[in-house]
């Protein structure tokens, strides 16, 4: 297990800061509209995707006895509907009812040529869950840096060479092909015709839960960029990506490097309610201690280092991340309360809690935009916290934890996080006074970073290490 946490981290954290290193690059050389229609593009696809392939490969992940003909139900069903949907938004994007940018004409050639990726990235679906469910997070780690690193080498060759949009387009194409074929290359499983329309119809039945939520969490996912690229156009939206992509590569390799291992382990103790119950509570407090402080130190040191590091004409896009790197902090506390229904086949509750979840996120997009891009991000952390007691509710009839239990599991965490706010308020103090008010950005950004990063590390280190280390292991013996 701590192998498999190990290489989900790596694969996290190697694919995000090469996709981060990939738009460092990228972003010097592209615009902000560019920038922004590819994210507009991806939007609508990821949507269509997930309504092609329903989510079922998740299914598999966490239903560890399916068996070989229902995995071919999905794979078949996944593969003829992307490649039908994508053969029908061809069409229209030929016959002009679709144009993702009447601004730019190279915006429908890009969006048919992404459309091709679907059914390719649709057939990787399955093979790509088995890897997951035998939890051989080391090959799936190997595809992912593959696939990125040769995509974006690909990629920044093409921007400098002038090819702006496509560099971007090709770079995803390039990296979906890539992908698939490794999935394919790492696992045993081939597909076949030996199918029947009754197991795709018991995997739709068995794990509705799972297809459903799937299918809200992308739309609640996508709306944002929709939602703005619609109504602010492609260069507020670029603004927009740009912190967007900042804030996943922090949450990908700091949430999910473990969460998709601690979900797959609560599926394992459903059946034993006091293991459960230590291991949720411990997995909280672990993964909140390490979480939630380091999406404040984000918070903290974007207004200065996304300048810095992206260049000048990105500075609109640090408020931007900071609201967001915000739901990295508050998710912090609260994110293993879905995976715990999902793992403990709570079907209906989980649908229930991601059906609110979209609602709230929709509705409040829909609120907040009217005042500009900086209220719409504000509607991310705002969800959490209105969903949060749902989540609570639900999350406390699988586990019988008390609320004093769980909020007595986030105490540290919270000690830790308001630490590093102090220290925050400090520095920013520190360097509004007359004397320090005209140091050259670049020390003061490095100056600030040192002061919060070290708080971060005395607690940790310091005061919370032994306690880190006891958790560490209790995790280990509850998962043996």
């Amino acid at each position: 297990m701590a192998g498999a946490v190990a290489w989900s981290a790596i694969r996290s954290w190697g694919t995000r800061v090469a996709t981060l290193l990939v738009f460092f690059i990228l972003t010097r050389i592209l615009n902000p509209e560019e920038i922004g229609l590819i994210s507009y593009i991806l939007g609508w696809l990821s949507l269509l995707a997930v309504i092609a392939d329903l989510g079922l490969a998740e299914y598999i992940v966490y239903n560890h006895d399916s068996s070989r003909l229902i995995e071919l139900g999905i794979w078949w069903f996944q593969v003829v509907v992307s490649l039908a949907i994508a053969l029908l938004l061809i069409a229209l994007l030929l016959t002009g009812h679709v144009n993702p940018d009447k601004t730019n004409p190279d915006s429908i050639i890009a969006m048919i040529v992404l459309a091709f990726t679907l059914p390719i990235s649709a057939a990787a679906k399955i093979p790509e869950a088995l890897l997951r469910r035998q939890m051989d997070y080391k090959g799936l780690a190997i595809r992912s840096l593959v696939a990125i690193s040769a995509s974006s080498v690909i990629a920044i060759m093409l921007a400098i060479a002038g090819y702006g949009l496509w560099s971007l387009v090709l770079k995803q194409v390039i990296e979906v092909i890539i992908d698939t074929y490794y999935c394919f290359k790492l696992s045993n499983w081939r597909p076949s015709f030996d199918f029947e329309i009754a197991y795709l119809k018991k995997a739709l039945q068995d794990g509705w839960g799972i297809v459903s939520s799937r299918i809200l969490d992308v739309l609640s996912q996508s709306a944002d960029t929709l939602i703005i690229g619609s109504i602010f156009g492609m260069r507020d939206l670029g603004f927009y990506a740009m912190g967007k992509k900042i804030f996943q590569v922090l949450n990908d390799g700091v949430l999910q490097a473990a969460t998709g291992v601690i979900a797959s382990a609560f599926g394992r103790l459903q059946n034993d309610k006091q293991r459960l119950k230590a291991m949720f509570l411990t997995s909280i407090k672990f993964s909140a201690l390490i979480t939630a402080p380091i999406f404040m130190i984000a918070v903290a040191l974007s207004p200065d280092w996304v300048p810095i590091v992206f260049g000048v004409k990105w500075t609109s896009s640090a408020p931007i991340a900071q609201i967001l790197f915000l739901t990295g902090l508050l998710a912090g506390f609260c994110s293993l309360n879905g995976f715990v229904l999902l793992a403990n086949n709570r079907n209906k509750a989980f649908f229930t809690l991601m059906l609110v979840d979209t609602i709230v996120s929709l509705s409040l997009l829909a609120l907040l935009s009217q005042f500009g891009i900086l209220a719409a991000a504000a509607a991310n952390p705002i969800k959490i916290l209105l969903v949060l007691p749902l989540s609570l509710w639900l999350s406390r009839n699988v586990v019988n934890y008390t609320l004093t239990e769980y909020f007595s599991a986030l105490k540290a965490a919270a000690v830790v996080t308001l630490m590093i706010a102090i220290a925050w308020l400090f520095v920013t103090y520190l360097f509004a006074i007359e004397v320090l008010v005209n140091l050259p950005n670049i020390i003061v950004a490095i100056s600030k970073a040192i002061i919060i990063v070290a708080v971060f590390v005395v607690c940790i280190r310091f005061i919370y290490w032994q306690e880190i280390k006891l958790l560490r292991q209790i995790l280990r013996l509850q998962l043996i």
